[in-house]
């Protein structure tokens, strides 16, 4: 196996894990989140059994029979999504996290990791800057006042009106990629409106390949009996805080600042303590002029007088705030991963690893976390480098005990990448128990509304 290219994989899943995440529940009109979960369990197993098929068979992904063409108002029935490979030179678009258990039987299917792209075909904006450039020449050279942003405005009319500048049209391709967490019913994908449009493109593209394949073969009986298990009712995706207040689990959306005031009044110690630690770094703006923002890396304790301490506490940050007359828009904090069966399996080959990161049994992870439209939003910052490594090492380790023809090594790796989904689940429990603990209704509103 090439070495370099397993890198280079490993980091491109790396980098959707560390991106900004925002949690969207997985609702089924009619059906319990028990059942809405087992509904997404079958999902992962289906995606897994799709993806040997693919992989076995090297199927190509990009065909016509496994798109979802989009309703474009230019260009209907062009514009479509489709899957795409998690690894370079692939097949697979899936990456499946299962629990096993210490004699390696797989005991439960737990989320799954998914690469797609939307084809965008669109008039090549290079062709129009050079054409409106020339067009502003010409009306420089006879004395007629024109803009740049009128000729561009004028030209893009024309477009639409019948494109009498032949501005020729270019294919634009997105990759996203997110996370289904079945066990939660949740999906994590960045924080952009188009990745939540590809996590609903998401369900029907399953569906279409589902039914391509067992055309292809219709003995699969497994894949026909999984999909209608995992696919019988459509899933609705929203914002995971819009799911909470509607069910009762919240009283109102993720704020910072109701955060931050929330744990400056109730700061205990035990189980019932704050599921992270602040720091020193945050972003903030004044209440009088949301445009005057400023970014404090490590340096609050410098403007409170805590310049010993390296972690903050939240009675510290709502009082600096308070005194400055602003407002917080993302904090950085720390919080606690448990060490992976992956961790612990590296760790126990090499002990000076085990006695720099996992001698707690958890690893400190650095995030920055914000609101998005209201909704979670969190991103790992630093903390990553012993969930890389344990993975890398892993992989190394087993190319080198074991001959892998070029066959099989997508299998290898993508086997190898699933351990470090466990971060998908560490964190969104993490930040979802910090937003239900902080966001209870009180107690006493009921007594209080009476008096």
């Amino acid at each position: 196996m090439n070495r370099d290219l397993a890198k280079l994989n490993q980091k491109n899943i790396l980098n959707t894990i560390k991106a900004k995440q925002v949690a969207y529940f997985l609702n089924m009109s009619g059906k319990s989140k028990e059942e809405t979960s087992s509904s997404l369990r079958n999902l992962v197993d289906l995606c897994e059994a799709i993806s040997k098929v693919l992989i076995k068979d090297r199927l190509e992904l990009n065909i016509d029979e496994t798109r979802v063409y989009l309703r474009s108002p230019e260009l209907p029935d062009t514009e479509y999504y489709a899957f795409t490979s998690q690894v370079l030179g692939g097949y697979s678009p899936f990456v499946i996290f299962n629990e096993y258990d210490d004699k390696g039987k797989k005991v439960r299917p737990r989320g799954v990791l998914i690469n797609l792209n939307c084809h965008n075909f669109v008039y090549c904006t290079k062709a129009i800057d050079k054409l409106s450039r020339e067009m502003l020449s010409e009306s420089i050279r006879d004395g007629v006042p024109a803009s740049l942003k009128e000729i561009k405005k004028s030209i893009k009319s024309e477009i639409k009106a019948g494109n009498r500048y032949n501005i020729p049209i270019v294919e634009k391709i997105s990759t996203y990629s997110f996370y289904i967490n079945a066990e939660d019913s949740l999906a994590l994908c960045k924080s952009s409106k188009s990745d939540s449009h590809a996590v609903r493109a998401f369900f029907s593209l399953l569906k279409k390949l589902s039914n391509y394949l067992f055309a292809q073969d219709d003995s699969s009986t497994q894949l026909l009996k999984l999909a209608e298990s995992a696919l019988q009712e459509p899933y609705f995706p929203e914002p995971f805080c819009t799911y909470a207040i509607n069910e009762g689990l919240a009283c109102n959306s993720y704020n910072i600042n109701n955060m931050v005031e929330y744990y400056a009044e109730n700061q205990t110690e035990g189980a019932d303590a704050c599921a992270v630690l602040p720091t020193h770094s945050a972003k903030a703006h004044s209440n009088d002029d949301s445009t005057q923002r400023v970014t404090f890396k490590n340096s609050i304790g410098i403007f409170s007088g805590n310049v010993v301490e390296e972690t903050a506490s939240f009675d510290e940050l709502s009082h600096f705030c308070q005194s400055m007359n602003m407002k917080y828009s993302a904090l950085t904090v720390i919080g606690e991963i448990p060490v992976s069966k992956q961790m612990q399996e590296y760790f126990k080959e090499r002990p000076e690893a085990q006695e720099e990161w996992g001698a707690r049994g958890f690893i400190p992870i650095t995030f920055e976390t914000t609101s998005k439209d209201g909704n979670i939003c969190f991103q790992i910052k630093e903390g990553m480098n012993p969930i890389a490594l344990s993975c890398r090492g892993l992989l190394d380790d087993y190319t080198k005990d074991n001959a892998v023809s070029p066959e099989n090594a997508e299998s290898v790796m993508l086997n190898h990448f699933s351990g470090m989904l466990s971060l998908f689940h560490d964190c969104s429990e993490l930040f979802i128990k910090l937003y239900i603990d902080c966001s209870q209704p009180p107690e006493t509103f009921g007594d209080s509304e009476a008096a």
